[in-house]
């Protein structure tokens, strides 16, 4: 059974060593998609008053419970490492606007 599991195991990663070369585009892992969608639909329940705004707010919430999930059971300090994923994608996302705006002749 052990060897099964281990030739397995071997065949699943040959196939994504051989789909990252026929297609190199990859979604990150370890919860980066739902923490950038947290960090959207955060910034768009600014934009409601009243039940919306809570209801908005609940759905970002179910959105950081994978991250936390992920971090708590890798035996990280949940809210912490919460915090500082979303500070550092807040700041890549702030230098990419800064550089493409750069590129685009925006000095703005």
């Amino acid at each position: 059974m052990m060897i099964e599991e281990t030739k397995r195991s071997i065949h699943d990663a040959l196939c994504v060593a051989r789909n990252l070369i026929r297609n190199n585009s990859i979604v990150y892992g370890g919860g980066a998609a739902e923490i950038s969608c947290s960090i959207a639909v955060e910034a768009a329940a600014d934009k409601y008053s009243g039940v919306e705004q809570y209801a908005i707010r609940a759905f970002k919430d179910a959105l950081d419970s994978a991250p936390m999930a992920l971090a708590e059971n890798s035996g990280l300090q949940p809210i912490e490492t919460l915090s500082a994923v979303k500070v550092q994608q807040i700041k890549v996302f702030i230098t990419l606007l800064s550089s493409m705006r750069w590129q685009n002749g925006h000095n703005g």
